[in-house]
Formats: structure tokens, C-alpha cells, sequence
């Protein structure tokens, strides 16, 4: 990597924590499409988690009040269940199809809440389930669980607060978990380890800042904050895909 790569690479992460601190996702809407284009998926995808873990940390702790684990226990629990089919697939399989499917999926559902479409669930438990396996699975292929997440829980209506510090315990857990699978499946090796600790500085002094903004936002413009995001996060996974 040379020393513009590596600049490039700490602005990048420092942009997305910034980002995901404020509205407790979206780190990988910046980081994936931007590293991509020359570091190979196999190592964005753990540096994307080990930084996410340590970002989600910081700001939980400065929502721990608001913490309602029994809201997130059966995503958490799903969530890791799909976690190694995503790394399987990340060893294995060609992105490129899923990629264009889920951005497609993100793009359309993102837009239909800015609409004012609130999904209805007839069985809430097995809406969890789902969306917590799917999550699982983008995390572990393409180091991208938020949207699955995010729509589930824009979609329940939950406070600024309660939502930021729902999505970023689950993401603790199940980050810490992908890290094992990653582990195992020897994607996290000397040069990815090197590489995060150059870039948790930048994912401190970024989360700090994101947490300073969020202070200052309405409810109402936090939301349709998170849907623009969730939008553009589709728009970079379909033009990812090609």
C-alpha cells in the first residue's frame, strides 16, 4: 500500500465513523465502495468490522441508558446463526448478483418509507428472525449488516436514542462474532491487523465527532436522515456489484 493508499484509507474511516456514530449505521455506505477500488473484498471486509466494533463501543457508551436488549435478543440471536453462511459465501461465491439484488431491495423499500409506508408484520417474532439471519449473512459476506437492521427498526418507530443504542449493541455482538468466523476462515491475517491498528485513531477521534452532531439533530430529521442514507447505501451496493 503506498502512502496515499494509506492516507486515503484513514480519511475514508475517519468519514464513516463520523457517519455511523451520528446515526448508529452506515459505516460501510462510505468505507466498502471507496476501499474497494484497491483493496481486495477479502480484506475491506475485516478491517470494515474490527473498526465497526470499536466505533460501536464508543457509542454505546454513550447510550447505554437506553439499552433494551429483550427489543434486539432474537436479531442478535439470528444475526450470528447467519454470520458463517456470509462467510462462506465471501470464500466462495460470486458477489456480484447479490449485491445488485440487496441494493435493489434497499433502494426500493428506503423510498417507499420516505413515503410513508409503515410495514405491518403479522408474526413480529419471525419478522425478527428474518431480518436478523439476512443481517447475519451481509455481515459475514460483505461486512454490511446494517440495512436489514435499520429498516426493521425504522420501521418499529423506536426514539433517536433508543434506536441508536438498539442497532449499535446489536452490531457489537455480532461484529465480535464475525471476527471469530473471520478468524477461522484466515481473512484476518498480519497485514489486515496492521492495517486496523493504523485506523482505530481515526475511528476514535470520527466517532467522537459523530456523537457531538447527534446532539444536535430532531427526531424527525434523524429519520429521514437514515432513510437518504439507507437510499445512497443501495445505490453504492448495486453500482458495487458491476
Amino acid at each position: 500500500m503506498t502512502t496515499e493508499q494509506m492516507l486515503f484509507t484513514l480519511l475514508v474511516v475517519f468519514a464513516s465513523s463520523v457517519i455511523q456514530a451520528t446515526v448508529g449505521f452506515g459505516f460501510s455506505l462510505l468505507a466498502v465502495p471507496a476501499l474497494v477500488a484497491f483493496l481486495p473484498v477479502t480484506m475491506v471486509t475485516p478491517l470494515i468490522v474490527l473498526c465497526c466494533v470499536l466505533n460501536n463501543i464508543i457509542v454505546l457508551l454513550g447510550n447505554k441508558a437506553n439499552i433494551k436488549f429483550s427489543e434486539v435478543r432474537l436479531l442478535v440471536f439470528f444475526g450470528i446463526a447467519g454470520i458463517p453462511f456470509g462467510v462462506y459465501a465471501l470464500n466462495n461465491l460470486d458477489q456480484s448478483l447479490l449485491k445488485l439484488v440487496i441494493g435493489l431491495v434497499i433502494i426500493v423499500t428506503g423510498l417507499a418509507m420516505m413515503g410513508g409506508v409503515q410495514f405491518k408484520f403479522r408474526n413480529k417474532k419471525l419478522a425478527n428472525c428474518v431480518a436478523g439471519f439476512i443481517s447475519g449473512v451481509l455481515n459475514g459476506g460483505l461486512g454490511m449488516s446494517g440495512p436489514p437492521i435499520v429498516l426493521f427498526l425504522t420501521n418499529e418507530g423506536y426514539p433517536k436514542n433508543r434506536f441508536k443504542a438498539n442497532l449499535v449493541l446489536y452490531g457489537i455482538i455480532t461484529n465480535i462474532v464475525a471476527m471469530i468466523n473471520f478468524f477461522f476462515g484466515k481473512l484476518i491475517n498480519l497485514e489486515v491487523i496492521k492495517l486496523t491498528g493504523f485506523c482505530w485513531g481515526m475511528v476514535f477521534l470520527g466517532s467522537l465527532l459523530g456523537l457531538t452532531i447527534t446532539k444536535h439533530i430532531k427526531e424527525t430529521v434523524f429519520r429521514r436522515l437514515i432513510l437518504w442514507l439507507l437510499v445512497i447505501m443501495g445505490l453504492t451496493t448495486v453500482v458495487n456489484a458491476f
